[in-house]
């Protein structure tokens, strides 16, 4: 088949067994043009979300865990400082990106964390409800220095309240 037989068919719309070929009409050009890319893109984001995100969540994982063992590893305590801030970056964006805590995400970050108390001297507070009813909200912030007697500033009534244990 030569070029001059080509453009005579393409110029009569007429396919290689001879038979005419319909032209389509406007619309179905317009849907062809709207559809197709809609397709194209459904199919991408599909692939992204199957297959993406996990990859992407393992990597803020793993990132997290090498800067923890760089911690362990590392010789001066700024050094294992900053390691430890970065891992807790890392989990924070696993977390987000996870949409939520996993078991995995709240041991590494209990890790990293207890190790920035340790370093900063710090003892953390486990509180609970004193009352069952959930009608009443209090917010309450804890601050303890080494040394001192721990005290909190309820935010509602905007008073500070000292605890009256032992440490």
């Amino acid at each position: 088949m030569n070029a001059q037989s080509f453009a005579r068919r393409t110029e009569q719309k007429v396919s290689v067994s001879g038979q005419e070929i319909p032209s389509l009409s406007p619309f179905a050009k317009w849907a062809i043009v709207i559809i197709v890319p809609l397709l194209v893109v459904a199919i991408t984001v599909s692939i992204y979300f199957a297959r993406g995100l996990d990859r992407q969540y393992v990597y803020y994982i793993n990132q997290a865990h090498a800067q923890i063992q760089a911690a362990k590893s590392s010789a001066t305590q700024g050094e294992q400082r900053q390691a430890l801030v970065q891992a807790v970056v890392w989990l924070n964006q696993a977390r987000e990106f996870n949409q939520g805590d996993t078991e995995e995400i709240i041991k590494m970050r209990n890790e990293a964390q207890g190790q920035l108390d340790k370093m900063d001297n710090v003892r953390r507070l486990m509180l609970s409800n004193a009352l069952e009813t959930s009608s009443i909200l209090i917010y309450i912030s804890v601050t303890w220095c080494p040394g001192e007697m721990p005290f909190c500033f309820e935010r509602e009534h905007r008073q500070y309240l000292a605890f009256l244990s032992s440490w």
